[in-house]
């Protein structure tokens, strides 16, 4: 037997300070507490680069079209609304490399 259990709309949680915070979880029955546990909440976007994104541990992935880490359920799309791709390894996020050693240049 499976209960489930959604939880509240993301404008109803407090503001989850870095890229998960660790939630007390108390079940009820009829007024009685019958298990507590810890869970994982997590925000994809405080992840504010690709790299960081896509090693995230929450399996959070860099929408490129948007320049924004998004949860895979949310998808990934271009301005016109079509798919687009996303980025969930770090070695694919793209880099700029500088064969100048003046770094005033890039």
């Amino acid at each position: 037997r499976h209960i489930t259990c959604p939880l509240p709309q993301v404008d109803n949680l407090a503001q989850i300070p870095q890229d998960h915070e660790q939630v007390s979880v108390h079940f009820h029955v009829k007024g009685k507490s019958i298990v507590t546990r810890s869970v994982s909440v997590y925000n994809c976007s405080a992840h504010s680069s690709c790299e960081n994104c896509a090693n995230s541990t929450f399996n959070c992935k860099w929408c490129y079209a948007t320049g924004k880490c998004v949860e895979p359920r949310v998808g990934c799309l271009h301005e016109d609304g079509k798919t687009a791709p996303w980025i969930d390894v770090a070695d694919s996020c793209p880099k700029i490399w500088s064969q100048s050693t003046n770094s005033g240049i890039l």
